[in-house]
């Protein structure tokens, strides 16, 4: 299957009080025709700043942005601001995490989806652009959609904002869907209605999605392959039933043994990663989850592992792979 998407040593840092902060450090990633890829770890490991990265949303005055992202054959770091703005919304959509945050609240849902369409098809009449908006809220499950279309952002239940921010993203028909954390301030029921209609939508469609988020629940039901991150580094690539069924990495270990299931006791404790994320402001030559894991070699603290093939598709980053190092 054709790559759509190709990341190569991707870093990202911040520039806080006269220091920098690695956010993202020389990631490498790819991202099939079709594919759906998750994307997950705790908070503050790089997943939001990875996404907006790909598409150059980051602050230009507080960050650096270095390394390779191709994307359908082009390369998109070598894109300036007025090339890039041809790209976001037509070829890659976006969906934030807050949608009343993202949404404007003084324009109607209607109109805010009818722009981003009219900027990319300029020739379109005003009548075409709200009834493809219109059309839009459709498909992503709204069935009073001129009604919505006429309201306000404040008036409607976060679903339904949710759904809108969908519509937005999708009205152009973009090759590629990142969805950053599209679940997160909605409630279980709603967040499988809205993982279930991305899931609809994509196959209508054939858009490529990556979904960033923490919960490993979402992934499960939804992503056919996932990337694991720690302190701005990936830990492990893996097919989600073979992350699921047989995680590699101490992380991907830990992480899930973290996770009540509906088959554990009460006498089962649930084993928390004790210690903390590393400090960012300074980049360890060695793992940078070596401080909490309990299988840490000496090498662990001293090189950073490079990627070892542990199955078909399968990806882990770490040196209890590596046959000649030493126990």
């Amino acid at each position: 299957m054709k790559k759509l998407l190709e990341v190569k040593n991707l870093h990202v840092s911040f520039g806080v009080q006269q220091k920098q902060v690695h956010a993202v450090r020389n990631i490498s990633f790819f991202l099939r025709d079709g594919e759906r890829l998750g994307i997950v770890g705790e908070s503050g490991c790089g997943k939001s700043a990875t996404a907006k990265a790909l598409v150059k949303l980051l602050p230009s005055y507080s960050s650096s942005l270095k390394g390779e992202v191709w994307f359908d054959g082009k390369d998109l770091m070598s894109y300036d601001e007025k090339m890039m703005r041809g790209v976001r919304g037509k070829e890659i959509g976006m969906i934030f995490q807050d949608p009343m945050t993202s949404l404007n609240p003084t324009m109607r849902v209607g109109a805010q989806i009818a722009e981003g369409y009219k900027r990319h098809n300029p020739s379109a009449s005003n009548e075409k652009a709200e009834q493809n908006a219109c059309e839009m809220l459709e498909l992503v499950g709204i069935a009073q959609s001129y009604e919505v279309a006429r309201s306000y952002p404040h008036t409607l239940s976060g679903g339904m904002r949710q759904r809108a921010m969908i519509a937005l993203a999708l009205i152009c028909k973009p090759k590629l869907l990142l969805a950053d954390e599209p679940t997160t301030s909605l409630d279980v029921t709603i967040q499988a209605q809205i993982l279930e209609l991305m899931q609809t939508v994509q196959k209508k469609t054939a858009t490529s999605i990556i979904l960033i988020t923490h919960d490993l629940s979402v992934v499960a039901g939804f992503c056919d392959r996932v990337l694991v991150m720690y302190a701005g580094q990936i830990v492990e690539d893996a097919p989600v039933d073979k992350l699921f069924e047989q995680p590699e990495h101490p992380y991907t270990q830990r992480l899930l043994q973290s996770l009540p299931r509906l088959n554990m006791t009460k006498d089962h404790p649930l084993i928390p990663i004790e210690g903390r994320p590393p400090d960012l402001l300074s980049v360890s030559p060695g793992c940078p989850f070596w401080t909490r894991c309990t299988g840490a070699m000496h090498i662990c603290r001293l090189k950073n592992p490079p990627s070892f093939s542990v199955g078909e598709d399968h990806q882990s980053f770490c040196w209890k792979h590596a046959a000649e190092v030493e126990r």
